[in-house]
């Protein structure tokens, strides 16, 4: 149980209310001649109060005389409840007056005996939050001697430590919930601070006590550390507190003892602290990352340097193309080679080769850039345009391989080609002449002397092969040199070649000769066959098995075998360049990586600078140009001022000169609020989740009710085809709020206002329209329609802001506005959203 209230000075409690940190009201209950509660007076009004809601220091307006210019039914029947039920009514949202608007306050309130105490949080982000630590001085509203059993009831619930301190030894006499708090249950009362206390008697403040009841003068501590048992548990912990010492008198003025006020203020220092020792971490940090982002530079300019060799030196044509028109970056002198008369670097592939736009290659180098997907071509026609305008058909073997950025993002192609014409004209010769020397066959036996010399002058390697078990029946010179030895006509194909013609061959020849189906195998290695130039080295082939007829039964197999080793070894080669540029984009990709990870913070950074610097030079140049203006007349004002002054008087000018300066500050004050509204639309990202479009309208109606009422406007409303968006709900309703006003505001005085409100869903596309029939607006000044400060009617109160803040929230959106409109006909604002969002 706290001990009852001492008699202490009413000046104490005036102490209590000037430094308290909290925004305090304290009303006293107005009643009617039935005894009916119809209005709270107020009675006490501390200086953080009064500086928040800007009152003057002799101003005690009641409740609802305050407020009812705004708000008539702002919280008076809460505020009634609360007291007569005589209890907390919890969190109440009120408005009150801040020059000459209506702000929002989180409010707490309590009742106190025969007193409501208020107490003020802004709920408004334009209203001047409340100083952590006041020094202004006020004095009492009023001071009858028979409310000091009030006061206390107010001490009782506030948010402050208070206790009293009497005689010299400094025996605790009273504290409140608050101070209790800070002792966590230590019975204190009845005991001189350094005994009830003995944690502080090493400290500063018992001797600040004794100073205080020696001299007289009070004690303001600011932010002090006291190292004590806060909690009771025999642990000492640190707390720093904001305090006042201040002496009590009796009647005759002797000083009796020491009133202890506490604010509690250890989070707030320990978070400066702990941002203070983050600094000075994070500037240590920014001084190795540089350090080590020159080393990783060096490093990844040498891998470049690497890079650039091997593409130069490597043995196919090598191009790199750059961004979404595939630029030509960088290509070896394989490439240029292709196009010797043609200058490539810096052009759009499809401008640089424009005889690509007719084949399937462009579709095929946007796709991979699309997709991400590589791109594997083999022996593909490609033309090509010579000097002569003449077009050359060209075959190739390529990869087109996409090429990420370090985020992961595609910003380009690597091109890997090797001319294989040479190759391709020789196998359609081949497969031509086989063809003819197949058909011939078929037609007439008696031509097989032709058809075998022809096998002889074939660049194939031949050998017939007759009946069901493949007995070797002719072979010409070139199998004869892929396969040295004495001559074998007659013998199995199997018993003579067990190398070259083992089971699964034995196999595929069975199939052929009972299927007439030709079996086609491309670029074997064959062992049996080794390279006469380079030995231990495979070689490789393409083949064919084919059945051939007599008289219209098959009656064998004619294996051909087409050298492709030089074709294959050179794709290797190719293909082994690939994987050393794909290691070493790897190890590129692994340090780029690295970076990334070590300059996250500063990338974070960046990012969220470049997304607000955007308008950085709008802002600059409307700060100089409307704020010029403002400061150049309130130095105008200053000069006649002065001069009334040197004159000696003070007239009826210079009253207006004030009047005028004090508007002059109020455009000036205004103008900064529309830069701050529109610095913050950078920070804004609210979860697009579904909004009710109706409710939203709905909402916005019944704030501009006044201004529709004024204008006698009628307003149709239809949003039945397109009910939700996935916009979010803020960007939604500034959106209508500012179109609807304007419409309201820019009315024409010769007919019934009429504004309509539409809302569907076209081409994956919401749309939301507003039309009116007002003043409407010359387009031919389209351009600056939506920039910011551009105004186009000035007999209607506006600043120029709320159109350009429209487009800005809706482009945050990713969304567009258009505006149709006919001057003294009316406008129609169209807004379109992405349907997903």
């Amino acid at each position: 149980m706290l001990a009852s209230p001492p008699a202490l000075a009413d000046d104490f409690f005036d102490a209590v209310l000037a430094l308290s940190a909290s925004a305090l009201l304290v009303y006293r209950p107005v009643r009617d001649a039935a005894g009916e509660l119809v209005d709270f007076a107020l009675t006490h009004c501390n200086p953080a109060a009064r500086q928040l809601l800007h009152l003057a220091p002799a101003a005690t307006p009641p409740f609802r005389a305050h407020v009812a210019a705004y708000a008539p039914h702002n919280g008076f029947d809460q505020l009634r409840d609360a007291f007569e039920a005589g209890r907390a009514s919890g969190s109440l949202v009120l408005r009150y007056p801040v020059d000459g608007r209506a702000a929002l306050f989180q409010t707490d309130v309590r009742r106190a005996g025969e007193a409501l105490v208020v107490g003020l949080t802004p709920a408004d982000t334009d209203t001047p939050p409340v100083p952590a630590y006041s020094s202004l001085v006020t004095g009492p509203l009023r001071s009858p001697a028979e409310e000091s059993h009030f006061l206390y009831e107010v001490l009782a619930h506030a948010p402050v430590a208070v206790a009293s301190l009497e005689g010299p030894d400094h025996v605790f006499t009273y504290l409140n919930p608050g101070y209790a708090k800070l002792l966590a249950g230590r019975p204190v009362l009845g005991l001189p601070v350094r005994e009830a206390l003995p944690d502080l008697n090493n400290q500063a403040f018992p001797g600040l006590l004794d100073q205080v009841y020696r001299t007289g003068e009070p004690y303001v501590g600011h932010e002090m550390l006291v190292q004590y048992d806060r909690t009771n548990t025999g642990r000492i912990e640190d707390t720093y507190f904001n305090f006042l010492y201040q002496a009590t008198r009796d009647p005759a003025g002797r000083i009796t003892g020491v009133i202890l006020f506490a604010y509690d203020v250890t989070d707030t220092v320990t978070t400066r602290l702990q941002v203070q020792r983050l600094n000075g971490a994070l500037q240590r940090t920014n001084q190795e990352l540089e350090a080590r982002v020159q080393a990783r530079t060096q490093q990844v300019w040498q891998q470049t340097q690497r890079l650039e060799r091997l593409v130069q030196e490597a043995p196919a044509a090598i191009a790199l193309l750059q961004g979404p028109e595939l630029t030509f970056e960088l290509l070896n002198a394989r490439y240029q080679a292709l196009f010797p008369d043609r200058e490539l670097l810096g052009r759009p592939v499809l401008e640089a080769l424009p005889e690509l736009r007719a084949t399937p290659l462009a579709d095929v180098l946007l796709g991979v850039y699309r997709t991400g997907q590589t791109y594997l071509g083999t022996e593909a026609p490609i033309p090509f345009a010579g000097a002569d305008g003449q077009v050359q058909t060209r075959y190739f073997d390529f990869i087109y391989q996409p090429r990420f950025d370090a985020d992961g993002g595609i910003d380009g192609l690597v091109l890997f080609g090797f001319e294989v014409s040479e190759r391709v004209q020789r196998r359609l010769q081949t497969e031509a002449l086989q063809a003819e020397l197949l058909a011939a066959a078929e037609r007439r036996v008696q031509e097989r002397q032709d058809l075998i010399h022809l096998f002889e002058q074939a660049p194939a390697a031949v050998c017939l092969l007759r009946e069901l078990d493949h007995r070797i029946d002719y072979f010409n010179a070139t199998f004869a040199r892929l396969f040295p030895g004495e001559s074998l006509r007659g013998r199995l194909v199997g018993e003579a070649y067990p190398d070259a013609f083992g089971a699964d061959v034995l196999d595929r020849l069975d199939r052929v000769y009972q299927t007439g189906n030709t079996y086609t195998g491309v670029e074997v290695p064959l062992p049996a066959a080794p390279h006469p130039d380079r030995p231990g080295l495979a070689r490789y082939f393409n083949y064919t098995y084919q059945a051939y007829r007599e008289q219209g039964r098959i009656v064998g197999v004619a294996v051909f075998l087409y050298d492709v080793t030089e074709q294959v070894l050179s794709r290797q080669q190719v293909q082994e360049l690939h994987e050393e540029l794909a290691a070493v984009n790897e190890e590129l990709a692994a340090t780029n990586e690295e970076l990334l990870v070590s300059n996250e913070e500063l990338l974070n950074s960046n990012t969220r600078l470049s997304r607000t610097n955007a308008d950085l030079d709008t802002f600059v140049y409307t700060a100089s140009h409307d704020l010029k203006a403002p400061i150049t007349n309130i130095e105008g004002l200053l000069q006649v001022l002065r001069e009334e002054a040197t004159a000696g008087s003070w007239s009826d000018t210079a009253g207006h000169v004030l009047t005028l300066m004090q508007d002059a500050v109020e455009r000036f004050r205004t103008t900064l609020g529309q830069l701050s509204e529109i610095s913050r639309l950078q920070a804004d990202a609210e979860a697009a989740a579904p909004v009710d479009v109706a409710a939203v309208v709905a909402g916005v109606e019944l704030d501009l009710a006044p201004l529709q009422a004024v204008a006698r406007a009628e307003v149709q409303v239809d949003v039945a085809a397109c009910p939700t968006l996935r916009v979010p709900a803020k960007t939604l309703r500034s959106v209508v709020y500012n179109l609807l006003s304007n419409a309201l505001k820019y009315r024409s005085a010769e007919r019934v206002l009429v504004v309509q409100i539409r809302c569907w869903c076209e081409a994956g596309q919401a749309w939301l329209a507003v039309s009116d029939n007002g003043l409407g607006i010359d387009l031919t000044r389209q351009t600056e329609l939506f920039g910011l400060f551009r105004r186009y009617h000035t007999h209607v109160e506006g600043s120029g802001v709320g159109l350009y803040m429209v487009r800005r929230m809706v482009e945050h959106a990713g969304g567009r506005i258009d505006v149709r409109s006919q001057l003294g006909e009316g406008s129609t604002f169209t807004v379109r959203f992405p349907l997903a969002g």
